[in-house]
């Protein structure tokens, strides 16, 4: 076995034979195996990608449902030090600047040795590979986006076994990208240029092992986020691509199809108004011009902004935003005001928007339930899903059903 042969090199190693003691096999043998795996992971997307690798010890020692308990700070950094000198790692150490308050965490990558011994000697392929069955999917944060300790609830407990069903189902489901070679040539590129421009560490590329879902909920509250988090897919550029329509399930044709127009719907909803039954990103009549991904894109900026209206001017325009000549991103921002009047409070609301992502994902995981109860897998993408293409007609069902179970309207529904 690949980790015993490892196990067995790094007992000989001088370092650690330094350490007094005398220790079970499990917690070194578990800590070599996780390192190992998450290398081999990262190897599989690119050559070039790094594995990003806490050095405080602090993170391995207290007790946290979402520590892993396989590795412990007593024998990760003397393994760190053998794969270093047994030529099997390469470490690129973190730092932290109290004066620009920014940093790196370590990061590691794996040479051509390890690999090679991993996949020629002992034949390791990423389908062996699967997520530690004990860790935690249910994931809670405070303001600050730092995980917060809870105790479960029937509330936690149930949609911890909700998504287990949902995650055991993917697990047995091959789900990949067929794309023509200049398309995932250019799909890769973004997500490099991605990785470098919001200083990532650990993304750069698609890990189609990376299926195993989680929620994410924030503001230390189970009732804002909860979105689900960690495909493989979510990460595909789709705005100028397309590349999305790629993906397949089982080897079969997909489609995506999404709720459109569901954040203002659902914020009509919580006031009591009527719903809008057209599209609530068109604002013929208020504004000419301006795609409809730049107007959601505004949206999205003032229901996270938390913005005052009289002060819309100030607003910097995102990048990704593109407008008309002669049109200003405060002329957008006041048109879609003026469109939605009627519930104008609500973009000052505070965390309104973590508010109605809960929202949306108590839609997305029944539908993803109901589907998983006629073996329908669904891929999801917050307010949309992703199902074979034989699949089509039960997936807008099953989005019918659930919206007007919650909303009392029927959706909008757009193929993607």
């Amino acid at each position: 076995m690949f980790t015993d042969r490892l196990y067995n090199d790094f007992l000989a190693y001088k370092q650690y034979q330094r350490k007094p003691g005398k220790v079970t096999e499990l917690k070194p043998k578990g800590t070599l195996k996780v390192l190992c795996l998450n290398l081999f992971t990262a190897w599989q997307v690119s050559l070039d990608l790094f594995t990003a690798l806490s050095c405080n010890t602090v993170d391995y020692s207290r007790s946290s449902r979402y520590r892993n308990t396989l590795i412990t700070s007593s024998f990760l950094f003397p393994i760190l030090d053998f794969l270093l000198d047994a030529g099997l790692l390469v470490l690129f150490r973190g730092y932290w600047d109290n004066v620009k308050k920014e940093g790196k965490v370590t990061r590691i990558r794996a040479t051509t040795k390890l690999m090679q011994m991993m996949v020629n000697e002992y034949q390791i392929t990423g389908d062996m590979i699967e997520r530690h069955p004990n860790s935690e999917t249910i994931i809670l944060k405070d303001k600050d986006k730092k995980y917060k300790e809870y105790k479960d609830t029937k509330t936690t407990i149930l949609m911890r076994q909700n998504l287990a069903a949902i995650n055991q189902a993917l697990a047995n489901t091959s789900i990949t990208l067929n794309a023509p070679p200049d398309i995932e040539r250019e799909i890769h590129e973004i997500l490099k240029q991605d990785t470098l421009a919001n200083r990532k560490n650990n993304q750069g590329g698609l890990d189609f092992s990376r299926k195993h879902l989680k929620r994410i909920f924030n503001n230390a509250s189970f009732e804002h986020g909860g979105r689900f988090y960690g495909g493989w897919w979510q990460s595909v550029p789709n705005r100028r691509l397309k590349g999305r329509q790629y993906v397949t399930i089982d080897n079969e044709e997909t489609i995506e199809i999404d709720y459109g127009g569901m954040q203002i719907m659902l914020l009509y909803h919580s006031q009591g108004q009527d719903i809008p039954q057209t599209d609530p990103y068109d604002l013929a009549g208020y504004l000419e011009g301006v795609d409809r991904y730049s107007i959601k894109k505004a949206f999205f900026h003032l229901i996270f902004g938390q913005h005052d209206p009289r002060t819309i001017h100030h607003l910097s325009k995102p990048n990704d935003v593109t407008l008309p000549k002669g049109i200003t991103y405060a002329d957008l921002l006041n048109s879609l005001l003026d469109k939605h009047r009627i519930i104008e409070a609500c973009f000052q609301a505070p965390d309104i928007a973590t508010q109605l992502q809960y929202q949306d994902s108590v839609i997305a995981e029944e539908v993803m339930l109901a589907l998983l109860d006629q073996d329908i897998i669904a891929l999801p993408i917050h307010d949309s899903f992703i199902v074979q293409m034989k699949y089509r007609d039960q997936l807008k069902q099953a989005m019918t059903d659930v919206f007007n179970k919650y909303v009392g309207v029927e959706p909008i529904l757009k193929e993607g």
